[in-house]
Protein backbone atom coordinates (compact mmCIF):
# COMPACT_ATOMS: atom_id res chain seq x y z
CA UNK A 1 0.00 0.00 0.00
CA UNK A 2 2.69 2.35 0.99
CA UNK A 3 4.37 1.74 -2.07
CA UNK A 4 1.29 2.27 -4.12
CA UNK A 5 0.92 5.51 -2.47
CA UNK A 6 4.39 6.89 -3.33
CA UNK A 7 3.86 5.62 -6.64
CA UNK A 8 0.76 7.80 -7.13
CA UNK A 9 1.63 10.98 -4.96
CA UNK A 10 5.50 10.96 -5.53
CA UNK A 11 7.28 14.14 -4.30
CA UNK A 12 3.38 15.58 -2.99
CA UNK A 13 3.30 12.57 -0.05
CA UNK A 14 3.05 14.73 2.97
CA UNK A 15 3.00 13.73 6.48
CA UNK A 16 -0.14 12.33 8.19
CA UNK A 17 -1.26 12.59 11.88
CA UNK A 18 -3.82 10.01 13.47
CA UNK A 19 -5.67 10.94 17.00
CA UNK A 20 -7.50 7.71 17.62
CA UNK A 21 -9.95 6.95 20.51
CA UNK A 22 -12.02 3.99 20.81
CA UNK A 23 -13.63 1.63 23.80
CA UNK A 24 -16.01 -1.03 23.70
CA UNK A 25 -17.43 0.19 27.31
CA UNK A 26 -14.33 -2.09 29.28
CA UNK A 27 -11.39 -1.45 27.54
CA UNK A 28 -10.30 1.82 25.61
CA UNK A 29 -7.12 2.05 23.31
CA UNK A 30 -6.00 5.76 22.27
CA UNK A 31 -3.40 6.03 19.51
CA UNK A 32 -1.66 9.33 18.85
CA UNK A 33 0.91 9.21 15.77
CA UNK A 34 2.49 10.69 13.00
CA UNK A 35 4.52 9.28 9.91
CA UNK A 36 7.42 12.51 10.00
CA UNK A 37 10.91 11.83 12.02
CA UNK A 38 10.94 15.59 13.62
CA UNK A 39 7.43 17.26 13.31
CA UNK A 40 5.40 17.50 16.27
CA UNK A 41 1.94 15.90 16.16
CA UNK A 42 -1.38 17.20 17.23
CA UNK A 43 -1.33 16.34 21.52
CA UNK A 44 -3.63 14.01 23.05
CA UNK A 45 -4.22 13.61 26.89
CA UNK A 46 -5.44 10.96 29.25
CA UNK A 47 -6.33 11.08 33.05
CA UNK A 48 -7.05 9.12 35.41
CA UNK A 49 -7.71 11.99 38.31
CA UNK A 50 -9.57 14.58 36.21
CA UNK A 51 -13.00 12.52 37.02
CA UNK A 52 -13.21 13.49 40.24
CA UNK A 53 -12.95 17.67 39.09
CA UNK A 54 -14.89 17.42 36.34
CA UNK A 55 -17.95 15.70 38.13
CA UNK A 56 -20.16 18.11 39.45
CA UNK A 57 -21.53 15.80 41.89
CA UNK A 58 -17.59 16.94 43.62
CA UNK A 59 -16.31 19.49 45.38
CA UNK A 60 -14.18 21.93 43.11
CA UNK A 61 -13.82 23.32 39.84
CA UNK A 62 -12.18 22.31 36.54
CA UNK A 63 -11.17 26.19 35.90
CA UNK A 64 -9.44 26.82 39.22
CA UNK A 65 -8.77 25.75 42.93
CA UNK A 66 -10.11 28.79 44.34
CA UNK A 67 -13.65 28.78 42.90
CA UNK A 68 -16.54 26.68 44.87
CA UNK A 69 -18.74 24.21 43.73
CA UNK A 70 -21.77 25.23 45.50
CA UNK A 71 -24.15 22.38 43.91
CA UNK A 72 -21.72 19.48 45.15
CA UNK A 73 -23.75 16.83 46.71
CA UNK A 74 -20.71 14.54 47.55
CA UNK A 75 -18.31 15.09 50.07
CA UNK A 76 -14.21 15.21 50.31
CA UNK A 77 -14.45 12.00 51.83
CA UNK A 78 -16.23 9.97 49.01
CA UNK A 79 -14.43 8.38 46.37
CA UNK A 80 -14.66 8.72 43.27
CA UNK A 81 -14.27 5.04 40.55
CA UNK A 82 -11.29 4.38 38.68
CA UNK A 83 -11.43 5.91 35.41
CA UNK A 84 -9.63 7.19 32.51
CA UNK A 85 -10.49 10.09 30.30
CA UNK A 86 -8.57 11.49 26.95
CA UNK A 87 -9.01 15.02 25.72
CA UNK A 88 -7.07 16.90 23.07
CA UNK A 89 -5.78 19.21 26.20
CA UNK A 90 -6.28 19.05 29.92
CA UNK A 91 -9.74 20.19 30.79
CA UNK A 92 -9.13 21.06 34.17
CA UNK A 93 -6.37 23.45 35.69
CA UNK A 94 -4.18 21.35 37.09
CA UNK A 95 -2.30 19.28 34.70
CA UNK A 96 -0.41 17.52 36.69
CA UNK A 97 -3.46 15.89 36.43
CA UNK A 98 -2.47 14.98 32.63
CA UNK A 99 -0.44 12.44 30.90
CA UNK A 100 0.39 13.47 27.42
CA UNK A 101 0.81 10.07 25.04
CA UNK A 102 4.10 9.88 23.36
CA UNK A 103 4.54 10.71 20.23
CA UNK A 104 3.83 7.77 17.96
CA UNK A 105 2.58 5.65 21.08
CA UNK A 106 -0.62 4.12 22.06
CA UNK A 107 -2.46 4.27 25.32
CA UNK A 108 -4.67 1.01 26.13
CA UNK A 109 -6.65 0.52 29.38
CA UNK A 110 -7.80 -2.79 30.36
CA UNK A 111 -10.98 -4.31 32.11
CA UNK A 112 -9.41 -3.48 35.39
CA UNK A 113 -8.60 0.30 34.56
CA UNK A 114 -4.73 -0.34 34.74
CA UNK A 115 -3.18 2.41 31.95
CA UNK A 116 -0.24 1.41 29.45
CA UNK A 117 1.49 3.06 27.14
CA UNK A 118 3.15 1.12 24.25
CA UNK A 119 5.22 2.41 21.21
CA UNK A 120 3.61 2.07 17.91
CA UNK A 121 6.09 -0.23 16.15
CA UNK A 122 6.04 0.79 11.90
CA UNK A 123 8.58 0.77 8.87
CA UNK A 124 10.92 4.05 9.05
CA UNK A 125 10.08 3.80 5.09
CA UNK A 126 6.73 4.99 5.80
CA UNK A 127 7.89 8.09 7.28
CA UNK A 128 7.26 10.90 4.78
CA UNK A 129 9.50 14.23 4.34
CA UNK A 130 6.81 17.38 4.01
CA UNK A 131 7.27 18.84 0.85
CA UNK A 132 6.49 22.01 2.31
CA UNK A 133 8.48 21.59 5.38
CA UNK A 134 11.52 19.08 5.15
Amino acid sequence: MHGAMQKTLGAKAAPNSLNFCTTDGKKLVAIRFRNHVTQQLPSLYWSEFAGRTLNQKYPGRPDSADKVNEKATKGDDEKIGKHTIVASEPTTYDESEWHLIGKNCALTVNEMGTETEIPIEYEVRLNVVDPNNP
